[in-house]
């Protein structure tokens, strides 16, 4: 599994953009709905803006070079299938779903897993992140970015779905409100392919935000 979980994470970390603060209503927001992929589909508010192809192609150039714990030489990040996230540019917030094409790990393998060793899968997860994060800390200090403490590995569902998820924390660069970034991925094997979906936000507008992603996250469906 750990084999399988590496590069991933460090090309996922480099796509998240700089985050600038925004003025936004305190009303609740209307939402629509979006399918993507044929797999997922979730409700997003109906101002946020949904990324072109060309922005999400310069989203995936970023990592670009970037290397692993290892030293091993990744290639271009994953081209996310979705960027939502409100104006202006940069934003406060922002939610991707990513496909990961040749998997080999499902549903039920992550179930059979955790039932017959939890303590040892989540170990094998956890240092896989760790590892990854750590190699990848490196590269994105040469672009401004500054990770912040211990990330958070743990399980959830998602979509009527089991997922690991990752969280962790990072300084903006770019911008001046120094105000840290909180991103929350969530990894979802559905055997051939994994899923994962990203929620992130500025901590200064988390009172705004975080009401508002917990509302997309509840609406994921994945088929």
């Amino acid at each position: 599994m750990k084999s399988r979980l590496h590069h991933v994470f460090c090309i996922l970390l480099g796509v998240a953009a700089v985050f600038a603060s925004q003025h936004s209503s305190a009303q609740e927001p209307k939402y629509r709905l979006v399918e993507v992929g044929g797999r997922v589909s979730l409700e997003v508010p109906s101002h946020w803006y949904l990324a072109d192809l060309e922005e999400r192609k310069n989203n995936a150039r970023l990592p670009d070079g970037m290397e692993s714990a290892a030293g091993e030489k990744l290639g271009p990040a994953r081209l996310a299938t979705l960027v939502v996230r409100p104006k202006p540019d940069p934003a406060s917030a922002r939610v991707m779903v990513f496909f990961v094409e040749n998997w080999n790990e499902s549903q039920s393998d992550l179930r059979e897993a955790l039932r017959s060793n939890r303590t040892r899968t989540m170990q094998a997860v956890t240092d896989a992140f760790h590892e990854d994060m750590t190699g990848a800390a490196k590269m994105f200090a040469k672009q401004g970015v500054t990770l912040l403490g211990q990330e958070a590995v743990a399980t959830d569902s998602i979509g009527g779905a089991i997922a690991f998820t990752l969280t962790y924390r990072r300084k903006p660069s770019g911008t001046k409100d120094d105000s840290p970034l909180t991103e929350i991925q969530y990894h979802v094997p559905m055997g051939t392919q994994k899923i994962i979906i990203t929620f992130s936000y500025r901590e200064s507008e988390a009172r705004l935000l975080r009401p508002i992603l917990d509302r997309v996250r509840r609406s994921v469906a994945i088929q």
